[in-house]
């Protein structure tokens, strides 16, 4: 079972604790509060990272950190699920938050007056002091504020000046990462543009025909193969290396034959 700790940013078991990034919190944040239903692309990013503009890119980079520290904790089978050109979603129950109870300490507060005298010149003088410590806060605050509006105005301007300067939009500075696609008889597959499909798992797919959605990638030291039918709305996974195309062979046949029953 593993468990996640969303304040301290890890995830860990009984036996190993694995520290992880913000965003990556965020991001299994998020897939956790919707399993096992799907969660868009966009969605997690913009819960993950705001209003920044990131692209596909960067929310695979970190949906392949989290899956690192699933198998440095011992879990052989990742339970984030790739849903090609949709998002990815959570497997149900494998995955439990921490949840802590906070306990808070009350101190008994005690008059003053039944154990001091109390002194009235005193009691208006700390008057005084407190008053004139209050307008000085005050005028502190306003002052920063000032400082602060200043700042953020200078910075838009900036801004707004290089944007004139280069004439060129926000999608131009931020391109969006695009996918190859291509039909291997009814089979749509979807690829990075830098990757090239090997004969091996061309042949495979070609010998599994069925109405589904193919997504491959390249993580360091293995290759992914995301499938989706769009029939039973049923995804699987399956992780491997360029040796082992028996084994993908195998997964897919096994897939396709869950979903008739």
């Amino acid at each position: 079972m593993i468990r996640f700790d969303p304040i301290k940013n890890r995830i860990y078991n009984d036996e190993r604790s694995i520290k992880i990034g913000y965003r990556e919190t965020r991001v299994l944040e998020l897939l956790l509060k919707n399993s096992p239903e799907i969660v868009s692309k966009q969605d997690i990013i913009n819960f993950a990272w705001g209003s920044e503009f990131i692209g596909d890119t960067s929310l695979a980079k970190s949906i392949s950190l989290v899956r690192q520290g699933f198998v440095r904790l011992g879990i052989k089978e990742t339970p984030i699920v790739t849903v090609p050109k949709i998002g990815y979603r959570l497997i149900d129950e494998c995955v439990f938050i921490d949840s802590q109870v906070t306990s808070v300490t009350y101190i008994p507060l005690v008059t003053v007056s039944d154990h001091v005298p109390i002194d009235t010149h005193e009691i208006d003088a700390l008057s005084v002091e407190q008053t004139l410590s209050d307008h000085q806060q005050s005028v502190s605050n306003r002052n920063r504020l000032c400082y602060f509006t200043t700042g953020c105005l200078l910075l838009a301007s900036a801004l707004m000046a290089f944007a004139k300067i280069n004439d060129r939009s926000l999608g131009d500075t931020y391109p969006v990462n695009r996918l190859n696609e291509q039909w291997i008889g009814q089979m749509q597959v979807f690829q990075e543009q830098d990757m090239v499909l090997s004969p091996e798992l061309e042949a495979i797919l070609y010998k599994y025909q069925c109405d589904c959605v193919a997504y491959i990638s390249e993580e360091p030291g293995h290759s992914e193969l995301s499938l989706l039918d769009k029939a039973t709305r049923q995804s699987v996974n399956i992780f491997y290396t360029p040796a082992q195309s028996d084994r993908v062979s195998a997964e897919i046949a096994l897939f396709l034959k869950r979903g008739q029953l």
